[in-house]
């Protein structure tokens, strides 16, 4: 059976670049109405317009996922000015701090846990109920490979997207024994070619580590540029906005973006059952 989307609504948080942006294209391409959702005013605005240009209708309304009022205000002008979400992408992330564990910060885990695991906590808090009332819908839950492996030097980022691989299989399991016709859905992708390193440009002033100031810029740009050329090495977003068009036709949970991470999940989950110790002989990167 096709999927019909024509003339219902998607809302994308993290709409304006990467992963959001091409999953938002995608959906205007099947007719879909979007509510697109970004803390960065600037790149939604242009995200909007180009859309607009392919004829789509597009709501766009900044919001910082991790506070729970604009959540509120988010879901009420989905609701008052485009009706009700058919497509809900809980996908807006930051990769929180880097570094050995006892080097991160306050600040580090606090924007983490705040933009991956408080942003999708509270977009279930405000779209759920209704589309469960109405019996019929989508939520897409935006983890990664690291929600199911674990790697060094990522403590932020593993630790809420493994959250959120797990909140993904409770509403799951929620949804079934409901006998809802609403289905969750888990991406995860792997390495993607977006500007995802890059996205300490929006992290809030109050959750700035301590004496930030004092590393030159130099080398700050020299990082994220080596992080960068990393990244560019994986799998486009295009790709991966492909891969959930297809995992909502075909109501699947798992939504994986390549072939990379089967062995290093394999191995993780064979240590579990074993009780043996984690493995220590893959990562989130290898592979690329």
């Amino acid at each position: 059976m096709s999927l019909s989307l024509d003339g219902r609504v998607a809302v994308i948080t993290g709409a304006a670049s990467g992963i959001g942006l091409s999953m938002s294209h995608r959906f205007a391409g099947k007719g879909m109405r979007l509510a697109l959702s970004d803390v960065e005013p600037a790149a939604l605005a242009k995200a909007a317009k180009a859309l607009r240009e392919t004829g789509a209708e597009v709501l766009e309304i900044v919001t910082d996922v991790s506070d729970a009022a604009q959540m509120d205000t988010l879901a009420s002008r989905v609701r008052d000015e485009m009706g009700p979400a058919h497509v809900v992408c809980l996908n807006a992330g930051v990769s929180g701090g880097g570094g050995p564990l006892e080097t991160l910060t306050t600040e580090d885990w606090s924007w983490g846990i705040g933009v991956n695991l408080w942003g999708v906590i509270h977009g279930l808090r405000v779209f759920l109920a209704e589309m469960k009332e109405r019996d019929a819908g989508h939520v897409v839950i935006t983890s990664s490979i690291a929600g199911l492996i674990s790697s060094p030097q990522a403590g932020p980022y593993h630790a809420t997207k493994h959250a959120v691989a797990s909140i993904a299989e409770v509403l799951f399991r929620e949804l079934h024994e409901a006998g809802s016709k609403v289905t969750s859905h888990c991406l995860c992708p792997g390495l993607v070619s977006t500007n995802f390193p890059s996205g300490d440009r929006n992290r809030p002033e109050g959750l700035q580590n301590p004496g930030a100031d004092a590393i030159p810029a130099e080398a700050i740009e020299a990082i994220h540029k080596a992080v960068q050329e990393v990244f560019d090495r994986g799998t486009t977003s295009d790709h991966v906005a492909d891969c959930v068009l297809a995992a909502l036709q075909d109501n699947r949970f798992w939504i994986y973006t390549d072939e990379v991470h089967p062995a290093a999940i394999a191995a993780r989950h064979r240590a579990i059952e074993d009780a043996a110790p984690p493995p220590t002989s893959f990562g989130a990167l290898d592979g690329y």
